[in-house]
C-alpha cells in the first residue's frame, strides 16, 4: 500500500513538472473544454412543473400524458371575485370585460369559462338547446332573477363557477394542451395520386416556457382589472409553478452572490494575497459554468431540487483549490523556487485531493437511480461537476501558478498563530476530557435519534411562502369559497365501444359521486365531482320540462344514446372533454382543496378503494391528474 501511495505521489509530482515547463497546452485544453460547454448555456431551461419530477418513462407521467392527449389539460388558472350581488348587471359587465380581455390577450389559451358562457341546457318540445347562460342578456330585473335562480339551482355550477352562498363567482382559464393548433386530418390525403402520404408528427405538449407566457399574460390581464371594489383572487397549479420559478431565480442569485462573497472574504483572510483569492474563484466559477453548460447540452432543465447545485459545487470545489494553494504558498514563501513549490504541493496534496473528489463524486452519483428525476439529475451533474472541478484544480491552477506573477511573502512563525493555538487547545481538550466528551456526544446522538423519529416527509409548496403572501392567501381563500383548486382525474374504461351508454354503469358513476363526497381523510374531502353522468342527468332534465324528478339517469340504453346524440348535435364540443370518440372511456373529475402531498396520497388510496368497489366488473379505472402527480 505504501508503494502504491509513493507511486501516486510521484505521478502527481511528474504532472506538476510537465505543466510547469509546458503550461500553454494545458491552458488550451482547458479553454477548449470550457468553450465547448459554456456555449451550451443558452440551451439551459428552467422547469418547475409537477411533470418535471418524473422520469420520461414513469408510468405516472405516461398516464398523465395519455390523459392530456385524450381530454386536454385539467390544470387551469382560477380567477375568483366576491360581491354582495354577483348578478348585478354592472358587476356582470365587469366580469364580461375581464372574460373578453383574457380571450384576446392570453396566448396558448384553450378556453375561458365564466357565468357568461357557462353551459345552459334546456328543452323546447323534442328539441334540445345548449347555449351560453347569458346567450340572451336579461332586459328586466325579473328576467335577471329568473336567470339567477337557474344558475343557483344548477349543481354543475356549484363550487366551480359559483360558491354555495352565491357571493363568489369564478372564471376558469384553461391552457391549450399543445403548443400549436392541432389541424384536422384529411382522411382522403394520399389517395389523390400515387405519391405516398407523409405522416404528420404528433403535436408537442405546451412546454414550460410557453406555460410561463400563458400565466404571465393572464396575470397581466388580472392586474388591469384589479380594483378596490373588484378584488380578484388567483390560484391554480400553473400560477403556483410560475411563482415558485420566479422565487427560485431570485434565491439562486442570492445564494450564489452570498457564497462567492463569503468564500472571497475567507480566502483573503487565509492567504492575504490576490492570487489566493482569484485562482480558486476562477476554478469554481468555470466549474459552475461548465456544469450548467453540460446540463444544457444534455437538454436537462433546472428544477426545484437542483437549485442547490450551484452553491453545492462552489462549496465543494473551493476546498480542493485551497489544499493545493496552501501547500504551494507555504513552500514558495519558505524560499523554494516556483517549480519546487509546485511539485511539492501536488506531491503532498494531489492524492488527498483526488481521493476526496472521487469519493464525493461517487457519493453523488449514487443518486442517479433515484425514482424522482431531479434527484437523479442532481446526482449525475453534481458528480460531473466535481470531476470538472478536479480537472481545473489539477491542471488549470498549476498552469496559472507557473505563469502568474506571484510575490514571495515573509513566512510567519506558524507555531504562534492564533489558529494553531486554538486547534492545539481543541486536541488537548479532546484527550484530557475524553470520557466527558464521549458522554456528551452520546447524549447529543440520543437526542438526535429522538428527533429523527418525529421527522415527517411532506411536499406542500404553498407552505414555502409566508402566511401573508398573495398567492398563499388567494389559494386559501379559494379553498374556502370554492372548495379547492386541485383535481384528481379518474379515467373510467368500460372495455368496449359505446360502453358508456349503459344505464347501470352511468347510475353506478352517479352513485359513486356520493360515496366519494362522503370520504374524509385528515381534513381532506371533496365537495365537487363531475362526470358524464352529470351531463346525462342535465340532458334528461332539460328534455322533461325541468321537472326535478327527471334529474336522473334514464333506465333505457337507447334513450341514453339518443340523448347524447342530441347533445352532440347542438354544436357543443363539451363531450370531447369528458369522453373519448368511441364512448369507451370517460373522465371523472374529483375537485379537492389544496393540502400537503402526504394527505393527498392517503386520500387517493381511499378514493381508489371506493371507486373500485363502486364500479361493475370489467370496468377499470386509472387515477391521474395533477393531484396524483403531486
Amino acid at each position: 500500500m505504501e508503494a502504491l501511495y509513493r507511486f501516486v505521489e510521484n505521478m502527481f509530482a511528474g504532472l506538476a513538472r510537465v505543466i510547469y515547463h509546458h503550461p500553454i497546452p494545458p491552458l488550451l485544453l482547458v479553454a477548449a473544454i470550457t468553450l465547448a460547454l459554456v456555449i451550451q448555456l443558452p440551451n439551459l431551461k428552467m422547469d418547475t412543473s409537477n411533470e418535471s419530477f418524473f422520469h420520461a418513462d414513469s408510468p405516472e407521467l405516461l398516464n398523465y400524458f395519455a390523459f392530456k392527449e385524450q381530454f386536454g389539460r385539467e390544470d387551469m388558472i382560477i380567477i375568483a371575485t366576491e360581491a354582495d350581488d354577483i348578478f348585478d348587471p354592472a358587476f356582470l359587465r365587469r366580469i364580461g370585460a375581464l372574460h373578453e380581455a383574457l380571450e384576446a390577450q392570453v396566448p396558448y389559451l384553450d378556453e375561458v369559462t365564466s357565468l357568461l358562457n357557462a353551459r345552459s341546457t334546456r328543452g323546447e318540445g323534442d328539441e334540445l338547446i345548449v347555449e351560453d347562460l347569458f346567450e340572451n342578456w336579461p332586459q328586466t330585473a325579473g328576467e335577471m332573477q329568473v336567470l339567477q335562480r337557474r344558475a343557483m339551482a344548477n349543481p354543475i355550477y356549484r363550487n366551480l363557477l359559483l360558491s354555495s352562498d352565491g357571493r363568489v363567482t369564478a372564471l376558469t382559464v384553461r391552457p391549450s394542451p399543445y403548443a400549436a393548433v392541432v389541424e384536422e386530418i384529411d382522411i382522403l390525403s394520399g389517395f389523390e395520386d400515387e405519391t405516398p402520404a407523409q405522416s404528420t408528427p404528433p403535436p408537442e405538449f405546451l412546454n414550460d416556457r410557453q406555460t410561463a407566457e400563458f400565466v404571465a399574460a393572464t396575470l397581466a390581464v388580472v392586474a388591469q382589472f384589479e380594483a378596490d371594489d373588484f378584488r380578484l383572487r388567483v390560484g391554480g397549479m400553473p400560477v403556483m409553478t410560475e411563482v415558485v420559478k420566479q422565487h427560485m431565480r431570485q434565491d439562486m442569485s442570492r445564494f450564489l452572490l452570498a457564497a462567492i462573497a463569503g468564500i472571497t472574504l475567507l480566502l483573503y483572510l487565509m492567504f492575504r494575497r490576490i492570487s489566493g483569492v482569484v485562482l480558486p474563484l476562477v476554478t469554481i466559477i468555470l466549474t459552475l459554468l461548465c456544469t450548467l453548460g453540460l446540463m444544457g447540452l444534455a437538454d436537462i432543465a433546472f428544477k426545484v431540487p437542483t437549485q442547490i447545485l450551484p452553491s453545492f459545487l462552489i462549496a465543494v470545489g473551493v476546498g480542493s483549490s485551497v489544499h493545493i494553494l496552501s501547500q504551494f504558498f507555504w513552500r514558495f514563501d519558505a524560499g523554494g523556487d516556483r517549480e519546487q513549490a509546485l511539485v511539492g504541493a501536488l506531491r503532498q496534496s494531489g492524492a488527498p485531493v483526488l481521493g476526496a473528489a472521487l469519493t464525493t463524486a461517487v457519493g453523488m452519483l449514487s443518486f442517479s437511480n433515484a425514482s424522482l428525476a431531479p434527484l437523479a439529475e442532481m446526482g449525475v451533474f453534481a458528480g460531473a461537476g466535481i470531476v470538472i472541478s478536479l480537472l481545473y484544480t489539477l491542471i488549470l491552477i498549476p498552469a496559472l501558478l507557473a505563469l502568474a506573477p506571484i510575490k514571495r511573502k515573509q513566512p510567519r512563525d506558524a507555531s504562534v498563530t492564533g489558529m494553531d493555538r486554538f486547534l492545539s487547545g481543541c486536541a488537548d481538550f479532546a484527550i484530557r476530557y475524553r470520557r466527558t466528551n464521549m458522554l456528551v456526544a452520546t447524549a447529543i446522538t440520543l437526542l438526535a435519534l429522538t428527533g429523527l423519529t418525529r421527522l415527517q416527509f411532506e411536499h406542500n409548496p404553498l407552505e414555502w411562502f409566508p402566511v401573508d403572501h398573495t398567492l398563499r392567501t388567494d389559494i386559501e381563500s379559494l379553498n374556502e369559497s370554492l372548495k379547492g383548486v386541485l383535481t384528481m382525474e379518474l379515467v373510467i374504461d368500460t372495455g368496449e365501444e359505446n360502453g358508456l351508454y349503459s344505464p347501470s354503469l352511468l347510475q353506478a358513476l352517479d352513485a359513486m359521486g356520493q360515496d366519494i363526497q362522503a370520504i374524509e381523510h385528515r381534513g381532506m374531502a371533496s365537495e365537487k365531482v363531475l362526470s358524464i353522468a352529470d351531463v346525462v342527468k342535465e340532458i334528461n332534465l332539460a328534455l322533461n320540462a325541468d321537472q326535478p324528478e327527471h334529474y336522473v339517469i334514464p333506465d333505457n340504453r337507447e334513450l341514453v344514446a339518443q340523448e347524447l346524440f342530441l347533445f352532440e348535435n347542438t354544436g357543443t364540443d363539451d363531450l370531447e372533454d369528458i369522453v373519448d370518440s368511441q364512448f369507451r372511456q370517460a373522465r371523472y373529475t374529483v375537485k379537492l382543496p389544496w393540502m400537503g402531498s402526504t394527505v393527498i396520497h392517503g386520500y387517493s388510496e381511499v378514493l381508489l378503494d371506493t371507486v373500485r368497489n363502486a364500479l361493475p366488473d370489467g370496468v377499470t379505472t386509472t387515477l391521474t391528474g395533477i393531484g396524483k402527480l403531486f
